[in-house]
């Protein structure tokens, strides 16, 4: 029998020894069902769709890494392991925990990075105004080098557009430069009976908080307040 056989075999001894491992009680109240998916577990260290019964074993072995690990970053104030330690739709959450800990410059360095890896900005809810909408000095520190560079060098009003649906909040802090691309996100968005819209506004440069490429999306960051809204266009 070769290593990787041997590796299999023990493996699958594993799962057969420890199929009727109970869920750790702190993972328990993270289960849900799913409509498409059955049980899912969503704990903010330990994600496991669909979640299975006998592979429970694995969710609790996991979920005492991350623990520990991140008991040790707490203490050595590593706070980027603190944020990533945490599953993604948790990271904002974990931040705000950990903002009053964070110098200035690490606290826009990680909501620059938390904001662009986050998938539905619309989750943040209020801690969108509370986090990127915050006073804290040293915001410039939001983006990288060339971000500042590239927004600086824009003209004084810019002309953004947002993608939405019917259903969706023309009051979003997310916007793009590119046009294509918020058709894209209107689109995509856009469910059954919804209709794909797309927002044309002005603002001046000055009320940008941040200006994202790292999605290649052209993302301008700005509080809903700041826009002047020129069109809303349906879209087909």
């Amino acid at each position: 029998m070769n290593k990787t056989d041997e590796a299999i075999s023990s493996w699958l001894e594993e799962v057969q020894a420890r199929a009727d491992e109970p869920l750790h009680p702190d993972l328990v109240p993270y289960v849900e069902e799913s409509d498409f998916l059955g049980l899912c577990l969503k704990h903010p260290l330990v994600y496991d769709i669909p979640h299975f019964a006998h592979m429970r074993w694995r969710c609790n072995d996991q979920y005492a890494y991350k623990r520990a690990a991140l008991e040790e970053a707490m203490r050595n104030h590593d706070w980027n392991s603190v944020i990533w330690l945490h599953e993604r739709p948790y990271r904002r959450d974990a931040l705000w925990t950990i903002r009053r800990k964070l110098t200035d410059r690490e606290y826009w360095d990680l909501v620059g990075m938390v904001w662009t890896d986050s998938e539905n900005i619309w989750q943040w809810g209020s801690l969108t105004r509370l986090l990127i909408g915050s006073q804290r000095p040293g915001r410039r520190y939001i983006m990288n080098k060339e971000e500042r560079a590239a927004l600086a060098a824009m003209p004084d009003t810019l002309t953004i557009y947002r993608g939405l649906t019917s259903r969706g909040t023309r009051k979003g802090w997310s916007w793009t430069l590119d046009r294509a691309k918020a058709e894209w996100f209107a689109k995509r968005l856009a469910q059954e009976g919804d209709e794909p819209i797309v927002l044309t506004g002005t603002v001046s440069k000055a009320r940008v908080i941040a200006y994202f490429t790292g999605r290649g999306e052209e993302e301008i960051v700005v509080n809903p307040r700041d826009v002047k809204e020129e069109c809303c266009e349906r879209q087909i």
